[in-house]
């Protein structure tokens, strides 16, 4: 569904169509021929905007759906030597202020109850299934308020000290996005309530927003010199906020994304990794991609600003750093985005920082492929939390 072929094709058609409306001029002819004239530009500019984006590579992603257990991924460990086991350095828990109070079982609900719940789940679904809420956090600087969702399993409205400890994810959503994309497309909270009941998930919280701020500036998670400080928001204010309105003590902290919340959960992963145990990365890219509005994001010292933010470049300049990260994509995929992107990266990782890739045999720049991923993405993440919770 991408590529030349494709797109002359459809041109010629929508070229072919107009002419034939002069040839006939009578009965149901001309409102034939110009319905046809309009469902061929229509095309034509379908095709245009997937070829550029990606988003369904081949037919098969368009009209069906990926499935994990038919198009069996492959999945390896490691840099460039492919070894069988992940390279990994120490990881550690975060020390930061002491823990809040932790909240008896009304007073957990009273607080859901406050935060503006969804309509996921009702009130008296909360202590089997959990909630999502909706966060007051400012943007950078005390900015305006952000779009940010929280989902808090069933073992949150438990209260006590280890509802306190519960991990924390960050799962970012591509640009523009929006948070809801994530409890609606990728239906995360089921996937890991899912997890949680069969045994085969520990609880976590999972903190949802965009990796841009203030939206709809696109920052690509960056700190803005003289501008907003997204990479900075994203690594400390949204965690410390979330854990202080959720009374929370987190034991482990990890990001995960896709598309730009992608290549954001690398970065926190691989620039913060004392307080990030793990990064997971669907469909992202591995440098900031600046769009129209995205404005002077790199101050007076563009070289260095582009270069700092180029997670290829910083593997291959700077000291590996002690993080693991996850990246999941599809041989379909290409750009910056795509299989022979994250074949690159990869080449570049060394101990002490570890990889696992998870590539399926066809996808795109999709939900559907990211629906798809992200079972597998959250068991790695909760594998990585709890590894880091035990140091």
């Amino acid at each position: 569904m991408t590529g030349i072929p494709l797109l002359i094709l459809l041109g010629l058609l929508a070229l072919a169509v107009p002419v034939l409306t002069m040839r006939y001029r009578r009965g149901a002819g001309p409102v034939i021929t110009i319905v046809g004239a309009q469902l061929a530009a229509v095309a034509l500019t379908a095709a245009l905007a997937n070829d550029y984006g990606d988003f369904y590579p081949k037919w098969h992603d368009l009209f069906g759906s990926v499935h994990v257990g038919m198009d069996t991924p492959t999945l390896s460990f490691g840099g460039p030597t492919g070894t069988a086991t992940p390279r990994s350095g120490p990881a550690k828990r975060r020390d930061h202020a002491p823990a809040p109070s932790a909240l008896d079982p009304a007073a957990a609900s009273a607080l859901a109850q406050s935060l503006h719940p969804t309509n996921w789940a009702k009130a008296s679904e909360w202590t089997e299934r959990g909630a999502v809420v909706n966060l007051p956090i400012t943007g950078d600087g005390g900015g305006p308020a952000q779009d940010v969702l929280a989902y808090l399993p069933p073992q949150w409205f438990a209260g006590g000290a280890e509802a306190a400890a519960l991990p924390m994810v960050e799962v970012l959503t591509g640009y523009p996005g929006t948070p809801h994309t994530v409890i609606d497309k990728l239906h995360a909270p089921d996937v890991l309530l899912q997890d949680i009941d069969a045994g085969t998930a520990h609880p976590m919280v999972l903190v949802i927003t965009r990796p841009v701020e203030p939206f709809p500036r696109d920052t690509e998670c960056v700190d803005v010199p003289n501008g907003p400080s997204t990479f900075s928001y994203l690594a400390t204010a949204l965690p410390t906020a979330a854990a202080s309105i959720l009374h929370l003590h987190p034991s482990a902290l990890g990001a995960m994304g896709y598309s730009t919340g992608g290549y954001c959960a690398l970065k926190l992963a691989m620039m913060r990794p004392q307080e990030f145990s793990a990064g997971a990365s669907m469909s992202g890219y591995y440098r900031a991609l600046p769009e129209a509005n995205s404005g002077n994001l790199f101050g007076a010292n563009q070289v260095t600003g582009r270069e700092q933010n180029d997670l290829d470049w910083r593997l291959t300049h700077l000291p590996a750093p002690s993080a693991s990260v996850m990246i999941a994509t599809s041989h379909d995929e290409r750009y910056d985005d795509g299989y022979a992107a994250a074949q690159s990266f990869l080449s570049l990782v060394h101990s002490p920082m570890s990889a696992t890739e998870m590539v399926l045999p066809h996808g795109g720049h999709n939900f559907g492929t990211w629906t798809a991923e992200f079972p597998r993405l959250l068991s790695w993440m909760d594998q990585r939390l709890q590894s880091a919770t035990s140091r």
